[in-house]
This record gives C-alpha cells, structure tokens and sequence, in this order.
C-alpha cells in the first residue's frame, strides 16, 4: 500500500481481556454445528466452558462461535446458554457478550463483498528498460487499485467510478476540460501519453511516471472503506503525490459523507481541530494558527476504519503547503453521541484476535512473517552505486482498554524492529518478537496493528532516498505471510 503519509496505525475495538485468565491455550477446533444447525453451550459454576461438547476458553470463544455460525445456512439471532451451577455475574456478563459479538460479527462476514487488488500497466517509449534507469523517452502507467468482484451491483459501481475518476484525474492532471472526454483509463492513458510527445528526449523531461497503490482499510461486511495513494511525474524538479480515502455502504453502495457519519458536525469539528492541533503541535509553536486564509475544517478526505474515523488533510487544505499533509484517528470511543451511525466494530472484536500468539512464561510471542522489498532498475542502480542498504522498520502498537495508557495519538507503543539489507538481500524477517503479558492485558483489541515502513539506510545521504510506500496490516493478517513493497527513487 502506497501511503506515505499514514504515519499512525489504524486501529480496531475488540474482546476485552479477562485479568483472571493467566494462561493462554492454542485455541480447539471449531466445534461441529449440529445436523438441526443447533449449538450448545455451557457454562460451570468453576468458569469451564462446553461449545458443542468441545471445551473452549474464553478468550477463544467468539473466534470459535463466529466459525461455527458461519457454517449455518442462516445466522440466529441468539444461542440458548445452560448456566451450570452458581456462575458468577461477572462470568455471565463476559459470555453473553462474546455470544452477541459472535452473532453479529458472523451475519456481517455472510455479507461481506469480495474486493481484489487490480493491475492497470501501460508504457510508451523508445528506452523505458534502459540499464542505467535514466530514460529520455519513456511514459509509464503502473496502477494499483481495488475493484468489487462479489457484492451488490450498486457497490460495484459506485467503487469502479470512485477508483475512475481519481486514476484519471491522475493521468489527465484534474483539468476538466480534460477529464471530460477521458471517463475510462485507457481514454485518460492517451492524455498522458500525448502529452509526454511534447517533452520527449529531454533528460528533465523525457521520463513521464504515474502510479498508484491501494489497500483494503474496512471491510466488516457493513462497511467498506478503502485507499488509493497515486503519485505522477511529468518532468521538472519533483513529482506529485495524492491521496483517496472513501467508506462505502456495503449494501446499497452509497459513499458515507460527515452528514451520514456524524449528529453534529461543528461540535465533531471542535473535536477534530483538537486532534489537529495535539497531532500537528509543531507548526503552531512555529506561529502557523488557522485563520480567513487557512479556517479549520473537517477534510474532504476521510474513512471509517475499525477504531474511529481517519481523517487526512492534504496539503492547502487547512493551511500552507510547507506544513504539508496530516492524518490521525478520532477514535469512536471519545465520539460518543457525536456518531450517527453504529459501526460493526465499535460493538466487536477481530474474529481471529484469539488463538494468534504463543504464551512463553510473562510474555506474548507474536506470529513470524516476512516483507519483501523490491526496487526499480534506477533505485536499485543509485543505491548500488552509493553502496546504500535498505531498512524495514516494524511498528507495533495497540489501542488501550484504559486512555492513562496511551500517548498522545491515543495508542499504546507496544514494540518496534529494524532490519537491514544490504547487497542482493531483498527478504526481512520478522520472528521471535516479543511483548509482556501485563502490556497485553492493557490491550482493547488483541489483535494489534503492525505498521511497516521501508527507508534507505542513510549511510550515503541523511536524507531517505525510497519512496515505498506501506503495509500496516492487524497482527493476524501478516501471521506466517509475506507482503511485498515495490521501492522507487524519490525524485
């Protein structure tokens, strides 16, 4: 995923964790739904619980609930629990809870779309392979992004327009004049490639690049949000970088605006602002404050991700271009009746928060995965040449039950690793990293986010010299998986 401006994790609510449960177990198998499509489940008076004649822990029971829910040709809307003896209310409370989390978050993933990451890639030129990475008469279009390949109609078409109009918008410069006749990729494709005619064989000039990544923020079955980064350059001192976020109503396709999103959007403004500043101290202790030119405003950018809602001001949005982009969370647990609407994943945790780590001794053993790190023919010469590495840089963080334990953005740091590769090495691996126990009993959601950045090792230049993008992924996702980053020289 190509962002070069989410500086924070996106972070999701989840299952609570139970202070007397000292002892984590490797989660049973999901039990078996009987030939009624019934389950059975039990609870002790010693807290033991029975799914379906297999005994589960706490920890792992919504994951093993929603697994068998979704075998059933229709979700119920409860389950009959057997108390067994005097169970304690506490006890009571925490089951009937993941029940009901379990039951909703199972009728959400029945419906949930299928979205696929798509390749859209077109060249025109005379030395677009040259050796040295330097061509004259090249234009080059490499686009990521997502496309609805199972889901409602409506969905499908609302994304394939959005996705449109901003690749376009890319390729044609947003004029629009331009953009009116260019309504497919291969309209807006022939704007770019006629205009690079104009300058080719220029060594400022000759090199036309466009690109986009894009990746799957929210996809709960209720909502889908997503991103598209895109960057063009079209010659001269640097290029441009742009970014798309957008939710949209899983069912009828509609794209949520603040007025579907919020109950009153001058006091979630007040609130915002507040973010802003906390998020952006710097440029105010510099002197920049909002005013006539620069008011504050809520972003015409913005996404439901699990924790809250993302909010990312470009560049002229709020204020001048030097302060450059910001991003941040408005969680929904500071929102309170400020939100309209009722996400999936302000009631419920990740299916697969349980069940994903190893217990040793006091600490939590997170589950080994690998990035892969690829470079264009000019990156790869330049940092050749300057005898440069490369640094994959993991950050792991996690949204608190209780806000005293989170820092200023509202997460909790949990750790982060740095690896380097250097020479032909393009593989970082990440396995045997740990956490205590008592910073995960702190966590919300169990399944923490990983935000994974790749830099140059800055041996030759304190400057960064690749652009690569991210991956920020929950801990689940990247369990024994490898994700690859394509890096590009920044210009």
């Amino acid at each position: 995923m190509k962002i070069e401006t989410l500086a924070r994790p996106l972070l999701f609510l989840g299952i609570f964790f139970l202070a007397s449960c000292q002892q984590k177990t490797k989660p049973d198998a999901p039990p078996t739904v009987g030939q009624d499509g019934g389950l059975s489940l039990t609870v002790n008076q010693d807290g033991e619980i029975t799914l379906s004649g297999k005994k589960i822990e706490i920890e792992n029971l919504q994951k093993n609930l929603v697994e068998a829910l979704e075998k059933m040709p229709a979700v119920p809307d409860g389950i009959d629990i057997k108390y067994e003896g005097e169970v304690l209310m506490g006890m009571r409370g925490e089951v009937e809870t993941e029940v009901a989390d379990a039951i909703a978050a199972a009728k959400a993933a029945k419906g949930r779309p299928v979205v696929e990451i798509q390749r859209f890639r077109k060249q025109k030129g005379t030395d677009c392979d040259r050796a040295d990475g330097e061509p004259t008469n090249c234009a080059i279009i490499d686009f990521q992004y997502p496309a609805v390949k199972s889901g409602t109609s409506a969905l499908r078409e609302a994304v394939d327009k959005w996705t449109a109009d901003y690749l376009t918008g890319i390729l044609t410069g947003g004029a629009a004049e331009k953009n009116a006749p260019a309504a497919t990729l291969g309209d807006a494709s022939k704007v770019f490639f006629d205009s690079h005619e104009e300058y080719k064989g220029s060594a400022m000039y000759g090199a036309f690049e466009a690109g986009s990544g894009s990746d799957i923020v929210l996809n709960d079955g209720k909502y889908l949000s997503l991103a598209i980064n895109g960057h063009t350059f079209q010659g001269g001192a640097h290029g441009s970088n742009t970014s798309a976020f957008a939710t949209f109503d899983a069912r009828s396709g509609k794209r949520l605006t603040w007025d579907d999103v919020t109950t009153d959007k001058a006091a979630l403004k007040k609130l915002a602002e507040r973010k802003f500043r906390k998020e952006r101290a710097e440029v105010f202790k510099d002197g920049f404050e909002f005013d006539e030119t620069f008011p504050f405003k809520l972003p015409g950018n913005f996404a439901l991700v699990q924790s809250g809602i993302y909010l990312h001001y470009d560049p002229y949005e709020v204020g001048p271009y030097a302060i450059g982009p910001t991003t941040f969370v408005l969680p929904f647990s500071e929102m309170g009746g400020l939100l309209k609407i009722n996400p999936l994943s302000r009631r419920t945790g990740s299916a697969a928060t349980s069940g994903i780590y190893k217990m040793e001794g006091n600490e939590v053993v997170i589950p080994a995965f690998e990035i892969e790190v690829g470079h264009s023919p000019k990156a790869k010469k330049v940092l050749g040449d300057r005898k440069e590495t490369t640094l994959v840089i993991a950050y792991f963080s996690g949204l608190p039950t209780n806000e005293e334990d989170s820092n200023e953005t509202g997460m909790m740091h949990i750790l982060e690793k740095e690896i380097e590769l250097t020479g032909n090495d393009n593989i970082a691996r990440f396995a045997g990293l740990k956490f205590s126990k008592k910073m995960y009993g702190k966590l919300a959601d169990k399944d923490i986010e990983v935000l994974i950045n790749v830099v140059s090792g800055r041996k030759s230049s304190e400057d960064n010299l690749l652009d690569c993008g991210l991956v920020e992924k929950k801990v689940s996702e990247l369990s024994g998986k490898r994700f690859k980053l394509e890096c590009r020289l920044i210009q």
